[in-house]
């Protein structure tokens, strides 16, 4: 084996290590990047199911009620119909 060969061979050899340790930090890197994202996710989808259940129990109000809060129906009627992902 010429000196070359043997480098060759010791630089796979020890370059396999850093690659294992690259896919182990890969993955933690990975998981740090993706779990902020994952919360504001998981924190939209709530906020949006918390909004279409408002807006639900907001039509199921007589107007008496709806009086009281300061809305008329036609306002409580135009909030209901807003696409649940609008404030």
């Amino acid at each position: 084996m010429n000196p070359l060969d043997h480098n060759l061979h010791l630089g796979t050899r020890h370059g396999s290590w850093p690659a294992e340790l690259d896919g182990r930090f890969g993955r933690l890197a990975l998981t740090v990047l993706l779990r902020p994202w994952l919360e504001r996710t998981a924190e939209t989808l709530e906020l949006w199911a918390r909004r279409r259940r408002e807006r639900e129990a907001l039509m199921r109000l007589d107007d008496h009620v709806l009086n009281d809060v300061g809305l008329s129906r036609a306002q409580a009627e135009a909030e209901w119909r807003k696409p649940f992902w609008r404030a």
